[in-house]
This record gives C-alpha cells, structure tokens and sequence, in this order.
C-alpha cells in the first residue's frame, strides 16, 4: 500500500521543514505550498489525501483558501487541519464560525504533534474505510 499524502501549506520555511519531517517519520508522503496561490493549485493536482493549512499565509489568506477548497469539486473531501498561532485565537474562533471548522481540527503553533498525528490517523482511517 502506498504512503497517504499529506499537503503542508505554511508559509515559514523552517516550521514547514518541521511538519513535514515529523509527517515523513510518521510514514506519510508529503509536498508544501507557501502561498495562498500555490494552495489550491497543489490540492488539485497532487490529490493529497489530508491538508495542513496555516491561517497566516501570503497572496491569499488562509480562510479564503479554506472557503475555496469545500467549495471546489475536486477538494471539498479532502480533510484540513488548521495550524494557527495562539495569537490568532480571535481570527480561529471567526472562522469555525464563518466556515464550519471543527475545533477539533485546529492546531496551535507550538504544533503538539502527538495530536496532530492522531487526528491525521483519525481521518485517513476514516478515508480507507469509505473507499
């Protein structure tokens, strides 16, 4: 069976470097946008089976990437897991409001990556068993 692929979309080299190390480690194949236009062009194409997203990414705020992947045909499915700053916690509050994320799915920076791995594991199980 080949590795899930995981989306990293963070726009700060070295904590895109963490993620995708910890997510290698993990068994998990993984590719990393840094913009908000790179997103949605790396989610089409690379078909990546789960998405980390940061909220405070250049071209196109993370809420707007977020709205316009449930919005899209070929991503809507595709699970996404919010990393934000803890500064943020207002703007994370607006947009489980605004879009409907679940907090469940939303991640302070710094990242706990045994909860992270876990909800990751949570949906890719739950993938497998849908398909």
């Amino acid at each position: 069976m080949s590795a899930k692929k995981i989306l990293i979309i963070e726009d700060e080299p070295a904590v895109s470097e963490l993620i995708r190390r910890k997510l290698e480690m993990a068994g998990y194949e993984t590719s990393c946008a840094f913009n908000g236009s790179q997103a949605g062009f790396y989610a089409r194409t690379g078909k990546p089976d789960l998405i980390t997203l940061d909220l405070n990414i250049p071209a196109e705020s993370g809420e707007i990437v977020y709205s316009k992947l449930k919005a899209a045909d070929a991503t809507k499915n595709i699970p996404v897991l919010i990393v934000s700053s803890e500064a943020d916690s207002m703007r994370v509050e607006k947009m489980i409001m605004k879009t409907g994320a679940v907090k469940e799915d939303i991640f302070s920076k710094p990242i706990d990556f045994a909860a992270l791995l876990g909800r990751i594991a949570f949906y890719l199980s739950e993938k497998t068993a849908q398909d």
